[in-house]
């Protein structure tokens, strides 16, 4: 599960009842957080502009931005809650010698400034290789509500 949960997705499931996790329009962007040095995630962080100008720093170019893939949405009696999952998140081509630690999920709008945060998740420091990142949700998937 996630490790900070953004108020704005809260709002959007709670107050807006606009959130719909299997419409395509989920992404993930892949970011270095300097273990906290650069930004620290904060639930009151809104919008993908938020945090960069915070000083969240892409691992890749804002292009390599991935949309999860089979996103599902699944109400579970046994445990009221409900599971939203998507297959593995592969990131692209993370440059050689580049930091990051940090996954943050986002509903994607139109850019930055309207995209809001959904979820972020500690990856732990690494440095990329040049080749593919793949960040799996855990057995229960990303969220569960």
């Amino acid at each position: 599960m996630s490790d900070q949960i953004f108020d704005t997705v809260r709002s959007h499931l709670a107050v807006d009842l606009d959130f719909d996790w299997t419409a395509g329009n989920v992404r993930a962007v892949i970011v270095d957080s300097g273990g906290g040095a650069l930004w620290t995630p904060d639930p009151t962080d809104d919008v993908v502009a938020t945090i960069l100008a915070a000083g969240a720093v892409e691992a890749a170019a804002p292009a390599d931005r991935q949309i999860l893939t089979t996103p599902t949405s699944a109400l579970s009696g046994a445990d009221h809650l409900v599971y939203m999952d998507s297959d593995p998140v592969v990131y692209p081509n993370i440059p050689n010698a580049t930091t990051f630690d940090t996954l943050v999920l986002f509903q994607f709008v139109t850019n930055d400034a309207d995209s809001w945060l959904i979820a972020a998740y500690d990856l732990g420091a690494q440095i990329g290789d040049g080749s593919n990142v793949t960040v799996n949700p855990n057995t229960l998937g990303w969220l569960a509500w």
